[in-house]
């Protein structure tokens, strides 16, 4: 069968981009087309049958696909490997963004947050950022985040969480976003959530607020709730105040 890979970003710039859509807590690594043999199976026969020759143009690309089907088959290293073969100056913009994504979230796959973070460091990257519509900017943003977090540097991962929430529109969506804001919150020692409910980022603000009266409940699950009530009242603009984090549903119906 024919080696398929969808990409992970419609094209930048010249083609409108692919009516799929992309949950934002989707993974940013693109899946392949059904087959019968496996995505590292794919990958594998690629570098050792296809025309790598330094003389074919499409040498590179077919790295990159390859090492597109590694990451969609969890051989992360693999994937990592394979980027490093190719010269990213041989790529277009939509390669270009595909084959910086894909070695970010390998990154974080393979806990090395900081050199994914790096990746977003690069000039050509970052031109190209600039132009990325909503959607787009969902996948940079949900990888930072979980770099940021994986490095301890909370309000950095939370600041990439509350971009990332401004991309989406749906309200299952936004839940989503907010659920992981809620489960980063509920890991934080209740210092920080305090501290932190004054500080000037005001909608973290006022999640961190929401945290920290939640915390100094939690022998109560049953008034939840109504401390987020209570909250609401002083936040009625806050994104929270719109859309509850599943949790605090889950306690509304229960009450």
């Amino acid at each position: 069968p024919l080696f398929v890979v969808v990409s992970i970003l419609p094209f930048i710039g010249g083609c409108p981009p692919t009516t799929t859509t992309h949950t934002s807590l989707a993974p940013a690594i693109s899946v392949t087309a059904k087959t019968d043999i496996s995505p590292r199976q794919q990958a594998l026969t690629i570098l050792r049958s296809a025309d790598l020759s330094p003389t074919n143009p499409l040498t590179d690309d077919l790295k990159l696909n390859a090492a597109l089907l590694f990451a969609s088959g969890g051989d992360f290293q693999d994937c990592i490997d394979t980027l490093e073969l190719i010269n990213p100056q041989n790529l277009n913009n939509r390669q270009f963004v595909d084959y910086s994504l894909i070695a970010a979230e390998a990154l974080v796959e393979l806990y090395d947050p900081q050199s994914a973070l790096e990746v977003f460091d690069d000039p050509r990257l970052k031109t190209l950022g600039t132009g990325f519509s909503r959607m787009l900017r969902q996948r940079p943003l949900s990888i930072q985040a979980r770099a940021q977090f994986s490095l301890g540097n909370n309000d950095l991962g939370f600041k990439a969480l509350i971009d990332l929430s401004k991309t989406v529109k749906r309200k299952a969506d936004i839940r989503d976003i907010h659920d992981q804001i809620w489960a980063q919150i509920s890991r934080l020692p209740y210092q920080y959530l305090r501290d932190g409910s004054n500080q000037d980022e005001v909608i973290l603000a006022g999640w961190l607020q929401l945290g920290a009266a939640s915390r100094l409940q939690q022998s109560s699950p049953n008034n939840q709730f109504d401390i987020y009530s209570e909250w609401k009242q002083r936040w009625k603009s806050h994104p929270a105040a719109r859309v509850a984090p599943t949790a605090i549903s889950r306690d509304r119906k229960s009450t």
